[in-house]
């Protein structure tokens, strides 16, 4: 026998008869995400009908229709705009499931042997500063984390998506160079966007900021390069139009560049940064915590070597790398021994050359 058994949320009510298959099926299925996120009290909130429907066109319908009171319009314009809606609202209904869904896996992932680095927490408390701006509706939500290749950004970056602090990732691709709507596709797939065939670039923006004004939390963007001036705007907009906190996760060279273009939509974004932290070199007591059992064995001399090869280029991958070489030397026992501490950081260096930027010669 089939499940007639109607979601907690649906009543069928006096126009419920009238409604067309497409309507009866899709105002079930969001009634039980509905339910669901009320049940589990989904980011504490209560999940009502106003705060399921938040700022959706919907949002004066979705009550009536899922008790089915709500009248089968008369004509088949507006019949096919609500059955649009409802589709919208069942997008909506879905991301804030996956929040859950991923909030839970991110949970059941183990953190262990991540060093939580003063850059880390530094990065932490900008966000923590940048949220509090979020309930006032302060736009100077933005973060910015600058640090050299292998500095370890994207590792920070998975660390703060792991314990929450950060609740969606985005990584530029070279494409948003070129393109504005590259960046508006990415923050679509994101949040799991339904973008129709052939849609304009406008009615994208449109979609993809009506969804932000619906959201809280934190985003953040990677390998941040060189940004189209559209893209400028947009995240200017994004802090105008949302509460969302921003944080860009970029190279000294990136930065540079995005300085160098100027313009008024730069400054305006520039100054809507909480905080631009600038990575901290790395000092010979920072390399213990890497490996403890190996490096405590090292001099203050060695430490010097292993933090003076890091900063030139590598930053904390050089760190973990040239660990690994001396260990794969047997360069370990009571001591590091002072001709394979120098071995395996000359094959880090091959490895990993250290190439001068104009910003270095510059500073040269």
């Amino acid at each position: 026998m089939p499940n007639t058994q109607k979601p907690r949320l649906v009543e069928h009510g006096k126009h419920w008869k009238n409604y067309p298959a497409e309507w009866t099926t899709r105002i079930e299925r969001i009634a039980k995400i509905q339910a669901q996120l009320q049940d589990a009290k989904a980011l504490g909130l209560d999940w009502s009908d106003k705060q399921f429907t938040k700022d959706l066109a919907i949002k004066n319908v979705w009550p009536s229709m899922r008790l089915g009171l709500y009248p089968l319009p008369s004509t088949a314009t507006t019949n096919t705009k609500w059955l649009r809606e409802l589709e919208t609202l069942e997008q909506h209904a879905q991301a804030n499931l996956r929040r859950i869904d991923d909030g839970q896996a991110r949970e059941a992932r183990s953190l262990e042997g991540f060093i939580e680095t003063k850059d880390c927490k530094a990065v932490k408390r900008a966000i923590k500063e940048a949220t509090k701006r979020a309930s006032t509706h302060n736009q100077d939500r933005a973060v910015a984390y600058i640090a050299k290749t292998g500095g370890g950004k994207t590792t920070l970056a998975m660390h703060l998506i792991e314990e929450g602090t950060v609740h969606w990732y985005v990584e530029a691709t070279p494409s948003w160079k070129r393109s504005y709507r590259a960046l508006l596709l990415s923050l679509a797939n994101t949040w799991a966007l339904t973008v129709r065939a052939k849609q304009s670039t406008l009615d994208l923006e449109t979609l993809v900021i009506a969804h932000a004004r619906t959201l809280s939390g934190v985003i953040l963007f990677e390998e941040v390069d060189t940004l189209c001036s559209s893209s400028q705007e947009f995240l200017k907009l994004l802090l105008n139009r949302s509460t969302l906190v921003v944080v860009m996760f970029m190279t000294p060279e990136a930065r540079e560049s995005l300085r160098a273009q100027g313009g008024s939509q730069l400054q305006q974004l520039f100054r809507r940064f909480e905080a631009q932290i600038i990575a901290a070199k790395i000092e010979p007591a920072d390399i213990i915590p890497f490996d403890p059992d190996l490096w405590s064995r090292a001099t203050t001399e060695q430490l010097c070597d292993v933090a003076n090869a890091a900063n030139a280029m590598g930053s904390i991958d050089a760190v973990k790398r040239i660990g690994s070489n001396v260990t794969a030397l047997g360069g370990a026992s009571v001591s590091i021994a002072e001709e394979k501490l120098k071995s395996a950081i000359s094959l880090y260096r091959m490895a990993v050359p250290v190439v001068h930027t104009k910003q270095n010669r510059r500073a040269a």
